[in-house]
């Protein structure tokens, strides 16, 4: 958005007529925005506030617009606040949020845009509850009298399969009266027994799992929605206050809605009038959190205007054309319309090797074949590195914990710098662990293991032969298991150099941390000097990746502390981070990824990470046959196949007379899952691929001779799909992509 321009200049300007239209559509008509990725649906939603708003003299505190992410939210208020600021007025009182933010503020009965927010519950803190309600219900004297279908000495399978439908129940604001109002009449037996049994041990687990949140006056993510939905439905006149509040409401990101947030957003604007959706069912990878991109045919919507948005500002033409062909398959399956698919690049086509499509040779076998796919990446970026230094690289990735190894391993061998990010094994990062061992420490002299972990860092690098005579001389002057190491320390008849500093640092960590925050103390630590020189120290192509974990572990402090009641000690510190270790949790996405990646230095993340970002050079790396397994579950809840599965409970496998018996509902239910994991897995490839701006390359670890002997398992390959599709369109101008063997 350029300096000094106002509204009209801007629309005008900066808009193409389809994102035009969209925008100054009058606001008492709803909009169904299909945007394409990198075809400005940003800009466009913006830009529609900005006319609804600015263009017509609407108060900017009576559009409501709901995203699904701070980072969204965020940037949607600062050019929207540019904006405004060209005009020289303010953008002060406004609501625009996420779905939860929003929801909270309707259960604070606040307007303003800062507001006092309860205590939101962590994956954490949501795990621990689980597990302690667990307990305390397999306690409950007549609990197999009560549910005698059921089988307790398999009780974590139970209880995961019943959390998960709980979850689905809130998202469908299905409660558990109405779960217990569908069940059997007692007498029923085998199958029918277990059905009626499973219903209602969930529905019982349901209001107590709910009681325990009120008790304990917390709100996990789905409650939010579910108490807002409520809130407003069971009082019409505040409902009716919040409906003549919004005059006209935007959802981005309309795909990843779920069936409880379409229903909120029914709440606010029954008919669904005066709303603008925007969204693209190809994006949709989200169904594991319920997203339904179902809710773009929702019939109230069925009198909108639709308006797509096609022409591509970020990728070659090339590039659009392989990754619409990942999702050709799926035109006619109702799932998006054929006209969606379409895209024009408004950079038209790319130069040669534009797109790049490689697989080892058949000589490589499938053991082989991971290195060798890993050592060709490598080349790749040292050749791209060489010659267009100031770019941005992205390797992407299925899954980091599990494949991300080999490709790390090579870039360290081959010096080039890389940051991972994702869900993978983020608390086992040496850095992390140092750097947790560091605070443990400060909090409890005592704790040798801790000790031990800093003094053999490469912070410090102490020798084995000093530490074993330490905790020797530590013990012997302690007499108990858990000993401080300066008592060792005095015993020493000479102590090193390197022991003093580790001593006179964890001395001047313990007299910060008595006036500091436990956040600030973990900023203070990595902004002295022994961390400035533990950077320093990293050789090329680890450092950014340091840097940015201890980053990311700062963050996720400041955001343990942004979440307690009271004020966090450095104790309670400590045990977040060891039960995160523990449990083995996933890191928050949301504080992952850097708004501006470093030029040149490869971004390792997952697919599901990098949807709303672009790189200029982008490897989707990894690519596999894909095969769908079944979830190892006893039952399901489906809310959507009520006319499928009775109650919406799909029983999968039970406990008979003989052992355990699959259920009724497994074959149908593998058959309707399968599809969606197929489906989805084509979009999660769509959506890696149109990250791209001037490069994407496509790699497999098999070659094709592993793939024949695959037989079977490789029935839905989906790199040996375009290899085909590229070999039949030779004859067509097709020089830009590259298919070869490394």
């Amino acid at each position: 958005m350029s300096s000094g321009m106002n509204l009209e200049e801007f629309l005008i300007e900066e808009l193409n007529e389809n994102q035009r239209i969209a925008v100054t559509s009058a606001s008492e008509m709803s909009l169904r925005i299909v945007a394409g990725p990198g075809t400005g649906k940003t800009k466009t939603l913006v830009a529609r506030f900005l006319a609804l708003t600015l263009g017509n003299s609407l108060p900017a505190e009576r559009v409501l617009a709901l995203t699904f992410t701070e980072k969204a939210t965020g940037e949607m208020v600062e050019r929207a606040s540019q904006l405004y600021q060209q005009n020289k007025l303010t953008l002060s009182q406004h609501w625009i949020s996420t779905f939860h933010g929003f929801c909270l503020r309707i259960l604070g009965g606040q307007a303003e845009t800062e507001i006092t927010r309860p205590h939101i519950m962590t994956e954490l803190e949501r795990l621990k509850l689980r597990q302690e309600l667990s307990r305390e219900i397999l306690l409950l004297p007549d609990l197999s009298e009560s549910y005698p279908h059921l089988d307790f000495a398999d009780h974590p399978a139970l209880f995961d399969a019943a959390f998960l439908a709980i979850e689905r129940l809130r998202d469908s604001y299905c409660t558990p009266e109405e779960i217990l109002a569908k069940l059997h009449p007692v007498g029923s037996s085998g199958e029918e027994g277990y059905r009626r049994d499973i219903m209602g041990f969930t529905a019982e687990l349901y209001r107590y799992y709910r009681e325990k949140l009120a008790e304990m006056a917390r709100l996990d993510f789905p409650e939010m929605v579910y108490q807002a939905y409520y809130h407003l439905k069971d009082n019409p006149d505040l409902c009716q206050t919040y409906r003549e509040r919004f005059h006209h409401i935007l959802v981005d990101e309309f795909q990843d809605t779920s069936r409880g947030q379409l229903q909120l957003l029914k709440l606010l604007s029954p008919d669904l009038s005066r709303v603008t959706v925007v969204g693209d069912r190809k994006q949709s990878i989200y169904g594991w959190r319920n997203a339904r991109p179902e809710n773009f045919d929702d019939p109230q919507l069925a009198g909108a205007i639709q308006v797509p948005l096609t022409l591509n500002y970020r990728s070659y033409q090339e590039i659009l054309d392989i990754a619409a062909r990942v999702i050709l398959p799926l035109a006619d399956s109702q799932l998006f319309l054929p006209e969606e698919l379409t895209i024009t690049a408004n950079n038209k086509s790319g130069p040669q090797g534009c797109v790049t499509l490689a697989c080892p040779e058949d000589s490589v076998s499938k053991e082989e074949g991971l290195k060798a796919e890993a050592r060709f990446i490598a080349s790749e970026i040292k050749k791209l590195k060489e010659t267009q230094p100031d770019k941005t690289i992205a390797l992407l990735l299925r899954s980091v914990r599990i494949q991300s190894r080999p490709y790390e391993e090579i870039f360290r061998a081959e010096g080039i710098e890389y940051v991972t990010w994702g869900a993978g094994g983020f608390y086992d990062r040496q850095e992390v662990r140092d750097l947790i061992a560091i605070l443990r420490l400060v909090e409890d002299p005592s704790d040798g293991q801790a000790f031990y972990r800093l003094a053999h860092s490469p912070l410090f690098k102490l020798e084995q032969a000093l530490l074993y005579e330490l905790a020797l001389k530590a013990r012997a002057v302690t007499k108990e298991r858990n000993w401080s190491f300066e008592a060792g320390i005095e015993e020493l008849a000479e102590v090193p150099q390197e022991l003093r500093e580790l001593q006179t640092f964890i001395a001047e960590c313990r007299k910060e941390a008595a006036q500091l925050t436990p956040a600030l103390l973990v900023e203070w630590i990595l902004s002295g000097e022994r961390y400035s020189q533990y950077f320093e120290s990293r050789r090329a192509g680890e450092r950014e990746r340091v840097e940015a974990n201890l980053s990311k572990l700062m963050r996720l402090a400041n955001e343990f502390e942004k979440a307690q009641t009271e004020a966090a000690t450095l104790k309670d510190m400590v045990e977040y981070f060891n039960l995160w270790i523990e449990f083995d949790l996933p890191e928050q996405e949301e504080l992952l990824v850097p708004e501006d990646p470093k030029p040149g230095v490869v971004q390792v993340m997952t697919v599901h990470l990098s949807k709303g970002l672009e790189f200029d050079s982008v490897f989707v790396a990894g690519i596999k046959p894909s095969q769908y397994r079944v979830e190892n579950r006893l039952f399901s809840y489906e809310p959507d196949l009520e006319y499928e599965f009775e109650g919406g409970f799909a029983i999968l496998k039970y406990q008979g007379e003989d052992g355990r018996i699959e259920g009724s509902n497994l074959a149908r239910y593998k058959e309707i899952q399968k599809k969606r994991w197929l489906a989805e897995e084509r979009f999660v490839y769509y959506v890696a691929m149109t990250r791209a701006k001037s490069k994407l390359c496509l790699t497999t670890p098999y070659s094709e001779q592993v793939i024949k002997e695959m037989k079977g398992r490789a029935e839905n390959f989906l790199f040996r799909e375009l290899t085909s599709w590229v070999e039949e369109k030779e004859n067509l101008n097709f020089s830009a992509i590259t298919y070869l063997h490394f």
